[in-house]
């Protein structure tokens, strides 16, 4: 679920402002337990065992409010407050093999280096290889830097107290006599020989946010096998001196144009699009490599979506050195190319642009790792500002996107081990 990335003072002011609204710390531990419970229930079955580590602070006191709410679980809280005489039972639970660890342990409060004692408490937990579910941030970690303070819980997931209830009545809901040209015309110019898989895939991601209509512009050699796959869009093949159809509120560049010898006019296409177009336009995949650094009207919407290693070709850096500060890649990508939005892609999802709020996304799990997966994004997230009514609040379409294509990843996850992508097509919006 997308949620801000604030400091640690930022959040102490935020406290401090609840408890002056009126708001109880007993209040708020009572919310964060329910809310903590759901996540635990949507991560396992019944009957799983389920393991809740808590300190003596507030994350305890969390994880602690969490357990009356677990029911048709099998439950075993430890409340951790000597570590050095703790480990025997902690060691004795991890080799029951819990289904989930929640980790209450330490909060966004933890300022020093953990002693030897607390580095081999997380290091047993470590060792287990189970899954781990943290509340706030991983016990360890420093929460205003990121960086493991002597060593840290590898979280599987990180909860903050941001929730889908954030999305409530987002996507609004259609008036009753709307028609399709209330709702935009994608156009999807994607797929080449070799490739013609990922326009299949955009064009299913696109579909599936709703828009009116969705045009897909295959290179012509892929044209058949493309149009073959798809019956709510229409497809026309992409020439030299191809206009967008009439009346498009939104284009999506890039998915499966890989192959090599595409027509220099492609390029050029592209570049007046990004350029000149008043329209919003999503660019993903091979066509990052092609954009031009050049400023932009103010008021034009534009959105990059790149994974790290397009990231890394498109500031001339390393892989390394996007992944060690990702957010400061997200913010320079956005600054290069015109304050443009920015989807960077991987663990933890981040979505912003040069200045402003800056949102990590977190649902998702390691099997969205599967060629494809970010075609069926990149439409969905066009399927979604093509809509004039979600244009208005463009970070809020963005995270939800974002969001749902995670969701969607854990709900089949959930349900089957070795889901595909034609799967997630089939599901991203439905979380």
């Amino acid at each position: 679920m997308p949620t801000p990335v604030i400091t640690v003072s930022q959040m102490r002011e935020w406290e401090t402002a609840s408890w002056a609204a009126g708001r109880t710390e007993t209040e708020v531990i009572r919310r964060v337990g329910e809310i903590l419970a759901a996540k635990i229930i949507s991560l396992t079955h019944a009957g799983d065992f389920i393991l809740l580590l808590a300190g003596k602070g507030h994350n305890g006191d969390d994880a602690r409010a969490a357990q009356p709410h677990l029911a048709g679980r099998r439950v075993e809280l430890l409340n951790v407050g000597e570590p050095q005489n703790d480990l025997p039972k902690l060691d004795a639970l991890l080799a029951q093999r819990p289904a989930l660890v929640v980790d209450g342990l330490f909060g966004i409060g933890l300022k020093r280096p953990l002693d030897a004692d607390w580095v081999k408490l997380v290091e047993r937990v470590n060792a287990a290889q189970r899954p781990v579910l943290a509340v706030d941030v991983p016990s360890g970690l420093n929460a205003d830097i990121g960086a493991p303070l002597g060593d840290a819980i590898r979280a599987t997931v990180t909860l903050a107290c941001i929730q889908p209830e954030d999305f409530a009545g987002f996507p609004p809901r259609r008036e009753t006599a709307a028609h399709k040209g209330d709702f935009g015309h994608v156009a999807i110019i994607a797929g080449s020989l070799g490739f013609h898989g990922a326009a299949v895939l955009a064009a299913r991601g696109a579909l599936r946010a709703q828009p009116g209509l969705v045009t897909v512009l295959p290179q012509e050699n892929i044209f058949h096998p493309v149009a073959a796959q798809l019956q709510s869009a229409m497809v026309t093949p992409w020439k030299p001196g191809a206009r967008l159809p009439e009346k498009t509120s939104a284009v999506l560049v890039g998915p499966g144009l890989a192959a090599p010898n595409l027509p220099t006019e492609l390029k050029i296409h592209l570049r007046q699009i990004w350029m000149e177009s008043l329209m919003p336009v999503v660019v993903d995949a091979s066509a990052l490599d092609w954009l031009p650094l050049y400023p932009l009207a103010a008021n034009f919407v534009r959105v990059l979506t790149p994974h790290p290693g397009e990231a890394a070709r498109m500031l001339k850096t390393t892989v390394e050195k996007i992944q060690a500060d990702r957010p400061a890649a997200l913010r320079e990508l956005s600054r290069q190319f015109g304050n443009c939005w920015v989807v960077l892609k991987g663990h933890q999802t981040l979505i912003g642009r040069s200045n402003g709020s800056l949102l990590v996304n977190c649902s998702g799990n390691p099997q969205l790792a599967q060629g494809g997966s970010g075609d069926v994004l990149a439409g969905f997230l066009a399927g979604l500002v093509a809509q004039r009514p979600l244009q208005a609040d463009l970070l809020r379409a963005l995270a939800y996107g974002v969001w749902q294509h995670g969701a969607a990843a854990d709900k089949l996850a959930h349900e089957r081990k070795n889901w595909t992508v034609e799967d997630l097509a089939g599901e991203i919006g439905n979380a």
